[in-house]
């Protein structure tokens, strides 16, 4: 149990939750960097001011910075703990004497410690030294200006024996500055730097409240199931992907599907299963290559993808598509509606005897949920995709957008060809639907 989270906790009239508690020992440990990133109304800032007053109550000459997103937001957070302070812990029964004039934000303690509240101007922090340096909602600072407050910083820690900066928000918009950096490092393990951090993972489905309750600390405790489906219906997809599943957002570097989980489920080519499989297909955004992609469930419930042909152009797959429908009456072929694909469509309509009720143009809706279903197969570990040089570069090069709601696979590079992976996603989509077929077994002798 940590001393300075429940004495300030007590000094400020809270009460605590498991998780809360969970963080105040990890504080306790005075890693030089502790980044938090937590969902909206999980208690993150309650807890952090408990801790950092605590320490100010309980330790003789402790220096504390607090800062947030911008002045008035530091401005803010502060009054509101001195209000409590003045409620519960006023300065004639032993708390700090407080401070609010526009050019002095303090909390003076009989012990010689001190809080102070500044703006997040790198300027500010030019002082002699501090134990610890609190920055709160820094998701809303623009990295490069993080990384000079970083650099303005630092040296408050210089001489202070177990000085340590807390950095604490939610997921932003970009994979970049100190925040960022700081829970990347601590997820790597790097010395000097832990995190505490709760989020879907990247192939969860957000609009599952099982994930949600999985993901958020505070429901059930700070928050309610009811409040998180109006939040819910309030936000936009990405929103709610960020504020409340803690899911930092797509960006153009980071490959949607992790290099170890594909190598790990490569296999050799298969023989299709007769008449229980998917063909699908799709082309490169500027229609220099198309890929035909089969997919299909096995009796194992593993999800198998495999790049059946890959070429140059787009002109040659009206007639595979032909070959196929022909070798096979029942397959269904699978596409996504856009770009080349489309003239790919008005070419095999064109075709003799072409069978275009074969043809299954998908939704955005689907196209997103088969990109989801290959990475939680990936996840899972049910995912096996045969060896494909043309399969390998599209799982490489591809990176997660959003279109409206809806999360897909999109390129690093504007000249990256995802085409081999668009098109197993789509035929996987339509395999997850169908039944496997069971074994014909002989019926044996009926005796009446």
């Amino acid at each position: 149990m940590s001393a300075a989270a429940l004495r300030g906790a007590e000094m400020l009239g809270w009460t605590l939750h498991p998780h809360q508690i969970e963080l105040a020992k990890l504080l306790d440990e005075r890693h030089e960097t502790t980044a938090v990133c937590w969902p909206r109304r999980a208690g993150k800032t309650t807890i952090l001011w408990a801790w950092i007053l605590g320490m100010c109550d309980l330790n003789e000459d402790f220096e504390v910075v607090v800062t947030a997103q911008s002045g008035q937001k530091s401005r803010e957070r502060y009054l509101s703990a001195a209000r409590r302070l003045d409620r519960h812990y006023p300065e004639d029964k032993g708390g700090p004497r407080i401070f609010r004039g526009a050019g002095d934000l303090s909390m003076y303690f009989p012990n010689g410690s001190r809080l102070h509240s500044i703006s997040p101007d790198p300027d500010n922090f030019r002082g002699d030294a501090a134990s610890v340096i609190l920055i709160d909602e820094f998701q809303a600072i623009d990295p490069e200006k993080s990384e000079d407050i970083r650099q303005g910083a630092a040296p408050l820690l210089d001489t202070v024996e177990d000085g340590m900066f807390l950095l604490c928000g939610t997921p932003g918009r970009q994979r970049a500055g100190w925040y960022y950096n700081a829970l990347e490092a601590g997820r790597q393990g790097l010395a000097g730097h832990a995190i505490s951090e709760y989020a879907a993972p990247e192939h969860a489905d957000i609009e599952d409240e099982q994930v949600w309750l999985d993901t958020h600390p505070g429901i059930g405790t700070l928050t309610t199931i009811e409040k998180m489906r109006a939040r819910r219906a309030s936000l936009t997809g990405p929103q709610w992907s960020m504020e409340y599943m803690g899911q930092w957002p797509p960006d153009m570097v980071t490959r949607a599907l992790p290099a170890p989980l594909w190598e790990a489920t490569a296999v050799d080519p298969q023989a299709v299963p007769e008449g229980n499989w998917t063909l699908a297909f799709d082309c490169a955004i500027d229609g220099i290559s198309a890929s035909l992609t089969a997919s299909w469930i096995d009796a194992d419930g593993n999800a198998f993808m495999q790049v059946m042909d890959h070429r140059a152009g787009t002109n040659w797959i009206a007639k595979e598509i032909q070959k196929a429908v022909a070798a096979n009456p029942k397959l269904e072929i699978a596409y996504d509606p856009i770009g080349f694909n489309v003239q790919v469509v008005q070419a095999y309509g064109r075709l003799p005897r072409a069978n275009t009720s074969r043809l299954k143009a998908l939704t955005l809706k689907e196209v997103g949920a088969g990109a989801a279903f290959i990475s939680q197969a990936l996840a899972d570990g049910t995912l096996r995709h045969a060896t494909s040089a043309s399969l390998d570069l599209s799982a490489e090069a591809v990176v997660w957008r959003w279109n409206g709601e809806t999360r897909l696979f999109g390129r690093k590079a504007s000249n990256s060809d995802i085409s081999a992976l668009c098109a197993g996603s789509a035929a996987l989509f339509v395999a997850s639907g169908k039944r496997l077929k069971s074994e014909y077994k002989p019926r044996g002798v009926m005796r009446l």
